[in-house]
């Protein structure tokens, strides 16, 4: 039965692009002109409605002054800018309700461009690559997932939007704030990398590829025997995540009582979280274990969380940096969200298992494009995000992750 091998969530990343808190353009009688990195300001915006927020003094922000969103609006401004830009920051911060941080979605001439949980209730950046090049340009942030009950107003503060030109330095981005997650006790034996020290030592570019369909995957000390230790720790509110591994309860739940994978039960078995590390690290580990080019893994995980493992998305249903789903894969959770090292370990056997061909069940799917088989590793990095083969949404899953290869993003400054 298909639903007995089903791995991958329903679209899950356009649900979560209805995230959105909107920070951007003002319409103007004439374009503002912005040269290399000059910010824009929040409170220059245009707001609609006009009653979904107000423009407050601040003294943490630039200028004194913020653009406060209370309600779901978009902001909006039109610009020109005399430089192409590589890199768009938004400096912001919110105000969580009922444990939710607030989310925006930024997008530039009516393409998204960054979608990101504003989850420090201090200004911090959050910034990726893009490729813009200059003259008039229209800047849209939406805030969407507004909330107010009697103990708590979501809310987000929007300091200062920059398009980093090619001339400018990229200004560095703040960590938002941490997740709550629980410490667990390891079942064995865990293999562990140093702590990190320092958010220096940018990992070199990998020339790693995809092992062929079928070959045994390594065991975890062999793959721990592959990470190349390093400081870098673009996210140290992940220390507690990455710290943490399954224990010996969590494991066995989730390999007596989770949806089996049919011919690939194997793999599903092998998925044991037991690693520690950084984040890169374990991405690292993740990728050597399972056969799969890292470039390509930290490329993805850009995608589905920037990296963050603290990020909940699909209206509380997906969890961890790979954005694992509850309820399709059952009984992945609260590791999922606890041990970054199960999330990636989980994600990346799925990958493997589309990859050696045990979706057979894919060819039944309505809508898919082609024919399923193994040894495609871009369908197979599509049918994680869609549960289908080259379909519209894969393809369009799959562009976003070759941009963020193309681009390195984590290797950029302000990542």
């Amino acid at each position: 039965m298909r639903s007995h091998v089903r791995l991958a969530p329903k679209p899950r990343l356009r649900s979560r692009t209805t995230l959105a808190a909107t920070i951007a353009t003002a319409v103007l009688a004439a374009f503002p002109t912005l040269a290399q990195a000059a910010a824009i300001p929040g409170e220059t915006m245009t707001l609609k409605p006009a009653s979904s927020g107000e423009v407050f003094a601040d003294s943490a922000a630039n200028g004194g002054k913020t653009l406060k969103i209370h309600s779901k609006a978009v902001a909006n401004r039109s610009i020109r800018t005399t430089d192409r830009a590589t890199r768009l920051v938004v400096r912001a911060r919110g105000k969580r309700c009922s444990g939710v941080a607030p989310r925006i979605t930024v997008t530039v001439d009516g393409v998204r461009r960054m979608k990101a949980s504003v989850t420090s209730n201090r200004y911090a950046k959050y910034s990726v690559g893009l490729k813009l090049g200059k003259g008039a340009h229209r800047l849209k942030v939406i805030y969407g997932n507004d909330l107010a009950t009697g103990n708590c107003d979501r809310n987000v503060s929007v300091d200062t939007v920059t398009l980093v030109g090619t001339g400018s330095k990229s200004p560095a981005a703040s960590a938002p704030a941490p997740a709550s997650v629980s410490k667990a006790t390891a079942p064995g034996p865990t293999t562990t990398a140093p702590a990190p020290a320092t958010s220096a030592g940018v990992p070199s570019p990998s020339s790693a590829t995809t092992v062929a369909p079928g070959t045994l995957v390594l065991n975890d000390a062999d793959a721990a025997a592959r990470v190349r230790r390093s400081t870098f720790e673009p996210r140290l509110r992940n220390a507690t995540a990455n710290q943490t591994v399954p224990t010996a309860l969590q494991l066995q739940a989730f390999r007596l009582s989770g949806v089996k994978w049919g011919s690939g039960e194997d793999l599903r078995q092998k998925i044991t979280g037991n690693f520690k590390g950084t984040t890169d690290e374990i991405i690292q580990w993740a990728a050597a274990k399972w056969g799969l080019p890292v470039d390509v893994v930290r490329a993805q995980a850009v995608v589905e969380t920037y990296w963050h493992n603290e990020y909940v998305g699909d209206q509380g249903h997906s969890f961890g940096l790979m954005q694992i789903k509850d309820f399709v894969a059952p009984f992945t959770h609260p590791m999922s969200a606890t041990s970054t090292a199960f999330n990636l370990d989980y994600y990346a056997a799925s990958i493997r298992y589309y990859y050696d061909g045990h979706s057979d069940w894919m060819n039944n799917q309505p809508g898919r494009v082609g024919t399923y088989a193994g040894g495609d590793l871009w369908g197979s990095i599509g049918a994680w995000f869609s549960g289908n083969w080259h379909d519209e949404g894969s393809e369009d899953y799959i562009a976003k992750v070759k941009n963020a290869l193309a681009d390195r993003t984590w290797a950029q400054p302000g990542f």
